[in-house]
């Protein structure tokens, strides 16, 4: 379905499973289906999965991990959740903190500019977009998770003790 088109009173939707629906056009002269799948509609889930080893070094205190999917432009983000499997220490860190955001904007999604706490904490955290420092996305991007230790993200990623696991979802709506 294109975006801009509008259900007149001969259209009518037929959900054919929770992941598609067909929009059906009723005129005189004809009738016609069209398989429209919901998040083109209105938007959609990404996520990602990060284990502690998975940390891309980005040489210092801080590290990070590239979502695989982007969110389209003119998006406003809805919710942000931080689903910790298991909670990031290593035996000499003392601090994590964590930010969601496009490459140019790193703190976007995140409740607070400074970032979530993440250290020794396996206490899931959820928000929606209307606390986001940005919740409008401006042009397609993937999502970057950015790690920032007290000191070296090295520890975090493979020193002595070092553990940690989250999955982070953002779910959003197209403009």
């Amino acid at each position: 379905m294109r975006e801009g088109v509008t259900l007149l009173p001969k259209h009518k939707i037929r959900h054919i499973s929770p992941n598609v629906s067909q929009l059906i056009k009723h005129t005189a002269e004809n009738t016609r289906t069209v398989v429209v799948r919901p998040e083109a509609l209105i938007g959609g889930r990404i996520g990602v999965v990060i284990d502690h080893a998975s940390i891309i070094d980005d040489a210092g205190a801080s590290g990070h991990v590239d979502f695989a999917q982007s969110i389209p432009a003119g998006s406003v983000i809805l919710a942000v959740k931080f689903d910790y499997t298991e909670a990031f220490n290593s035996d000499n860190t003392t601090t994590l903190k964590i930010q969601v955001g496009p490459t140019g904007d790193l703190d976007a999604f995140n409740k607070t500019a400074s970032g979530e706490n993440g250290f020794n904490t396996t206490t899931d955290t959820y928000w929606g977009g209307s606390s986001c420092q940005d919740a409008v996305v401006t042009a397609t991007a993937a999502p970057r998770v950015t790690f920032t230790e007290d000191s070296d993200i090295t520890q975090l990623i493979s020193g002595a003790g070092a553990q940690g696991a989250i999955a982070i979802t953002i779910t959003y709506m197209r403009a």
